[in-house]
């Protein structure tokens, strides 16, 4: 079961059950080995960002986007969002005798690109906050490998990226480089590609979609009537239910979990939820988010 440390700051318990949809309706779907972009001519920019393929937009150069996710930055961080993370960095997490991080992955931000087409900035602002966890974690870990993994970045994405000091894996098998010691950072990924990183291994520390409801969703529709003409409501497709079940509950086990406090400057960028696992005797049996 998973658990929720005593000091925490404040939590909005709705962002955990929120229906959101970023202005620009982005999915990520994983579909193996990539091109570093696909390059296209299309009379909807639209159309285009919603296919998976994304166009560098003419004028928008490296120097551009450097400029931009500055500005991203600066609201970052004059944000409460902000300050409610480092605090719960700095207080709680960074002082857990028994974590240990020496590796970050990075998955599911989506293109920067983009957001010169839709005009949500919400993978800037992605970045800007993992820059901020990662500055913390160093404080007490060496921290040497930090991987991004993302099919439909661009070139331009890839230089803003390098340009920081990262490195690019653009192989889906990057997954097989994650061990009990990374911070796995995937504010956006599609379930199924969790699903799939936490059966193979249990990362330190994730930052992502919310475990909670996919759990209550395998468990009731194992079960359901109502599902049972449907694909899951096969046999096949119930046990295939009831292992993500087991998956999910083997990885919350004994875990503490924090909804992050809501981003008002884009609430779709921050919507994720934080899990690590704390020193026993920090912790109460609850499983739900913090509301206070």
């Amino acid at each position: 079961m998973a658990h929720k440390s005593r000091k925490k700051g404040k939590a909005n318990p709705q962002v955990k059950t929120r229906h959101l949809t970023d202005s620009d309706g982005w999915t990520h779907i994983i579909r193996g080995p990539s091109q570093t972009s696909e390059r296209f001519v299309s009379n909807s920019p639209y159309e285009a960002i919603h296919s998976g393929k994304v166009e560098i937009p003419e004028g928008f150069t490296l120097e551009r986007a450097q400029e931009k996710y500055k500005g991203c930055v600066r609201r970052w961080e004059s944000s409460m969002c902000y300050k409610w993370l480092v605090n719960l960095f700095e207080q709680t997490i960074l002082k857990v005798r028994t974590l240990r991080i020496d590796s970050c992955m990075v998955t599911g931000l989506g293109s920067f690109t983009k957001s010169e087409v839709t005009g949500n900035d919400s993978s800037f602002y992605q970045l800007a906050a993992f820059e901020t966890l990662l500055r913390i974690l160093k404080q007490r870990f060496d921290i040497r490998r930090v991987n991004f993994q993302e099919p439909i970045f661009t070139a331009l994405d890839e230089d803003l990226l390098v340009s920081k000091g990262f490195t690019i894996i653009q192989d889906p098998e990057a997954y097989s480089l994650m061990t009990q010691s990374t911070f796995l950072y995937a504010p956006c990924n599609e379930w199924n590609t969790i699903f799939s990183i936490i059966r193979s291994t249990h990362p330190a520390l994730y930052i992502g979609n919310e475990l909670t409801s996919q759990q209550n969703h395998c468990r009731f529709n194992t079960h359901s009537d109502r599902i049972k003409n449907s694909e899951e409501g096969s046999e096949r497709g119930q046990q295939n239910l009831w292992d993500k079940n087991e998956v999910i509950t083997a990885f919350l086990e004994g875990r503490s979990l924090e909804v992050i406090t809501e981003f008002e400057t884009n609430i779709s960028a921050m919507n994720s939820v934080i899990y690590w696992c704390p020193d026993t005797n920090e912790v109460q049996d609850t499983g739900q988010p913090s509301d206070s």
